[in-house]
């Protein structure tokens, strides 16, 4: 059994991440798109150009762009379709556009006392593939407020 050093793939991401913040987009675009592509074969029930009948449960049907904000800036997603029935991930909810954590960030902010043109502008600086909204922003924080009523 192999034994990957912790230490040295530490230094490749750091050394990865410094450089170009695009080839770490890039990375986690292939591997998205590819656990994506893993699901749908789970959901169909064979791989790719296999001609089991009997375990198959539908068709591939091309995909649709799909983007999803994460801290690394916009990612381009082709989001598997199945003729049969809807394609469902677990990566990502229907309708969801931004990553969980990155979604907390910004309520967090808001929480804090930040106004929502601020935090506009600091996820303009943050990356320039990332735009939130003012009304974005102020639709995640009435999100919020169901939980907030029930807490008092």
């Amino acid at each position: 059994m192999t034994q990957v050093n912790i230490t040295k793939l530490k230094e490749i991401y750091q050394e990865a991440v410094e450089k170009d913040e695009d080839f770490m987009r890039e990375l986690l675009t292939k591997v998205l798109q590819e656990l994506l592509e893993i699901e749908r074969d789970k959901q169909i029930g064979v791989k790719e150009y296999i001609r089991d009948e009997k375990q198959r449960k539908g068709l591939r049907n091309g995909y649709k762009n799909r983007e999803l904000n994460t801290r690394l800036g916009k990612l381009k997603l082709l989001k598997p379709q199945i003729r049969e029935f809807p394609f469902k991930t677990d990566m990502f909810e229907n309708y969801q556009r931004s990553e969980k954590a990155l979604i907390s960030a910004i309520i967090q902010m808001v929480i804090d006392g930040v106004s929502t043109n601020k935090v506009k502008k600091i996820t303009d600086k943050l990356s320039s593939s990332l735009r939130f909204s003012k009304s974005t922003v102020s639709r995640l924080i009435k999100e919020l407020d169901p939980m907030i009523k029930s807490w008092r």
